[in-house]
């Protein structure tokens, strides 16, 4: 989003400027780990589908 919003930057046109391999992690390994540990903590990504189904 950073790339976007200040920059007006793809992640494709950011690794283009830079010679960066296609492949080449745009976050800091232990920051994404960080991130995915709170989303756990914090529930994210888990809902009852059977309970979103009732409200269609």
């Amino acid at each position: 989003r950073h790339l976007g919003a200040e920059h007006g930057m793809t992640e494709a046109q950011y690794r283009a400027a830079f010679s960066l391999p296609e492949d080449f992690p745009l976050v800091a390994p232990s920051y994404s780990r960080k991130k995915a540990a709170h989303a756990k903590e914090a529930g994210l990504g888990k809902y009852d589908r059977t309970v979103m189904a009732g409200q269609e």
